[in-house]
């Protein structure tokens, strides 16, 4: 077998593979993410953190199953950061559906919040606001019923040159006090 002839085999195998990797579709959270944790209605007590969530997740197609078009999504990997400066890493992954035809979407995510034991956040059957490529949608634990954790996910398909988002690093000195630093947190957006 001649090179021409194997190299052209090997391409014709790697074909699909690189077809499947090219289909998925790399969100970014936009500014308009929100992470809500504490007491809903009809319970009488305040919600305890109210807080912007950014961060990336990627939707893979997966086919379509009763006039849905369903996507995997992997990769979740996003940040809340508190008025004290402390932050909370999200990670995660699940299933997205969604019909322009019925005009609904579900998200169904499993997710580990911070240091918390994995956890099933649903949507339910809503109604589609927006179509693919953007996603807006809320999904919660407890159907935002009495004490409850609720993220508000609005995405659009991330630029190629997307960058990390900043973190906060603390550095204690106790003859300076304490100083500041910002850096970037590479490995959080590798795959």
């Amino acid at each position: 077998m001649n090179r021409t002839t194997a190299l052209g085999s090997f391409l014709l195998l790697l074909a699909p593979l690189t077809a499947h990797a090219d289909m998925s579709r790399h969100f970014a959270l936009q500014k308009t993410s929100v992470f809500e944790d504490g007491c809903f209605g009809p319970c009488e007590c305040p919600v305890l953190i109210n807080e912007g969530v950014r961060g990336k997740m990627s939707l893979i197609p997966a086919g379509t199953e009763n006039g849905y078009d369903v996507f995997a999504v992997q990769g979740v990997q996003w940040l809340v950061t508190s008025w004290d400066g402390s932050t909370l890493l999200i990670q995660g992954s699940g299933t997205y559906r969604q019909s322009t035809i019925y005009k609904l979407q579900r998200l169904e995510m499993d997710l580990v919040v911070g240091d918390r034991t994995p956890e099933h956040y649903d949507s339910g059957l809503v109604t589609l606001k927006v179509p693919l490529p953007e996603l807006s949608i809320t999904i919660s634990k407890n159907g935002m019923y009495c004490r409850d954790t609720v993220f508000t996910i609005d995405a659009l398909p991330a630029p190629n040159d997307v960058r990390p988002p900043k973190l906060q690093f603390e550095q204690h000195d106790p003859g300076l006090s304490s100083a500041t630093t910002w850096g970037r947190l590479k490995r959080f957006w590798v795959h």
